[in-house]
């Protein structure tokens, strides 16, 4: 957490999030790109993970665009056309560093997990709160459930919300569990993306859907807007936000719909890489979602698994350009959606378990080296191509580092405990995977848990500067016509 709540100065550094601890994470990259492929058979090999030097890139004063990598399949996509600017640190933390080589196994298997609780009360839960957090967890409060399994996050949904200022005590109390438990803080996320899709309401500062963003085409209004609903969600205790969606809508019979910017993949780009700066001055860890696209899909991957039927040039031109866009704003962590893509990867895979989709191209060609975090494992998109526990092993070997809401914890927990145990390769991933989100923590002041700081939501959650934005946006929402197909 900042020092004071002062540090949430416009003129802030983008440094935060930056925090490099030297080359050892090459030592568990270099295990993982020779042992990995053996865990995941012939058909998933791909590249070998780069060095950290190798990460690092050019001087500074030398700007580089992607270019293409070792395909992990025989398809290959071409490059975006996007210019990346060269980064010499990485948010990952050494996998040498005290705080890793400190916790027990049981203690790295519950960081990699985020999880759902019940309840506007870490310690003091209704009755049909009680019983649903048993029924998932064995315990019958959040604060418990973060004690208990070390999980490395947790998601707030609506019935999570009452008003900002129990937020923040929630939060507060989560923090405090896992500072009692593993003892090390937690990342706390929402959606909030604007529009149909905000989990907490007014009286916070709540913006419309990303699509009217995409009409207002104005890049310092989006990165405005996201960096006021970053400090209040920050005041609120909330530090990481599951947004932007970096879709390109193909339609209105889209699934995603008004979630996404528009349809022009340059101005997607655009407004994803603006709301990512935005976020990350005002400290909230940015997860531009989903990767590899999910906006010119008609089915629903709650509901079964999309399959993006686009051959690998067009999907290099439309879908990744705003995730390179993202890449290259610096987002510290990206979301892989329930996606099949034949033409990277032909096994149908969805991405959130395909290694040419998230080491090959996620990593490999767009460099990204921030937190992958899966879609919600309990979606049928992924749960009908394994089960809750194979689901979960599958997705931390292709490449994923962080498991959102698995169907049954209890299941997924142990499968990824029981494989880290028995396969020295897989142990290997796991600590990669443990680095990263510890590195992320890290960044945003949280790898200690925070202090509660009351006067932060008073005085930050819907200021009259904050409102000036919001109907700045409003009025300028009234002066362009929908770009929307």
């Amino acid at each position: 957490m900042p020092a004071s709540r002062h540090s949430y100065d416009a003129g802030m550094p983008r440094s935060w999030r930056f925090l490099a601890f030297g080359t050892a994470v090459g030592v568990v990259a270099v295990v993982a790109a020779f042992t990995l492929p053996r865990l995941l058979g012939p058909a998933a090999e791909g590249p070998a993970t780069s060095s950290a030097a190798e990460r690092a890139g050019p001087p500074p004063s030398t700007p580089v665009e992607v270019t293409s990598q070792p395909a992990p399949t025989t398809t290959t996509a071409p490059t975006p056309t996007t210019t990346v600017p060269p980064t010499t640190t990485t948010t990952t933390l050494a996998p040498d560093s005290a705080v890793l080589a400190g916790m027990s196994l049981e203690q790295k298997v519950g960081q990699v997990f985020m999880v759902e609780v019940h309840g506007v009360s870490a310690t003091a839960p209704s009755a049909a709160s009680r019983r649903a957090n048993e029924r998932a967890y064995g315990v019958e409060t959040a604060a418990e459930v973060v004690t208990a399994h070390h999980v490395g996050g947790v998601i707030y949904f609506g019935r999570n919300v009452a008003n900002p200022e129990q937020v923040a005590a929630m939060s507060a109390a989560l923090q405090q569990a896992a500072g009692d438990g593993s003892g090390v803080g937690l990342l706390i996320a929402t959606d909030q993306e604007g529009g149909r899709v905000n989990r907490v309401r007014e009286p916070a500062t709540v913006f419309p859907a990303a699509r009217v963003f995409g009409d207002i085409a104005r890049a310092d209004l989006t990165e405005s807007a996201a960096r006021v609903s970053a400090i209040e969600l920050r005041a609120m205790g909330i530090n990481q936000v599951l947004a932007p969606v970096a879709d390109v809508a193909a339609g209105r019979s889209g699934v995603i719909g008004e979630r996404a910017f528009g349809a022009d993949p340059a101005l997607v780009a655009e407004q994803v890489a603006a709301a990512v700066r935005g976020y990350d001055a005002g400290r909230v860890a940015a997860t531009p979602k989903h990767f590899p696209g999910h906006g010119g899909t008609r089915a629903d991957s709650h509901v079964t698994l999309p399959v993006l039927g686009a051959d690998a040039e067009s999907w290099a031109a439309s879908d990744l350009r705003p995730f390179a866009g993202a890449v290259a704003a610096g987002a510290p962590a990206v979301m892989v959606g329930h996606l099949a893509l034949p033409a990277i990867d032909p096994s149908g895979a969805p991405a959130t378990l395909s290694r040419p989709l998230i080491t090959g191209e996620l990593r490999g060609r767009l460099g990204f080296d921030g937190v992958v975090i899966t879609d919600s494992l309990s979606m049928e998109g992924v749960r009908a191509a394994a089960s809750d526990g194979e689901v979960a092993v599958q997705a931390l070997a292709a490449g994923a580092d962080l498991l959102l809401m698995p169907f049954d914890f209890d299941t997924a927990y142990e499968a990824v405990l029981t494989a880290s145990r028995s396969d020295p390769a897989f142990a290997a991933r796991l600590d990669e995977a443990v680095a990263r989100v510890l590195g992320m923590k890290q960044a945003l002041g949280v790898l200690e848990p925070p202090a509660y700081d009351p006067v932060a939501v008073s005085e930050l959650v819907a200021a009259p500067a904050h409102r000036a934005v919001l109907d700045e946006v409003r009025a300028a929402a009234t002066t362009v016509p929908s770009q929307a197909p």
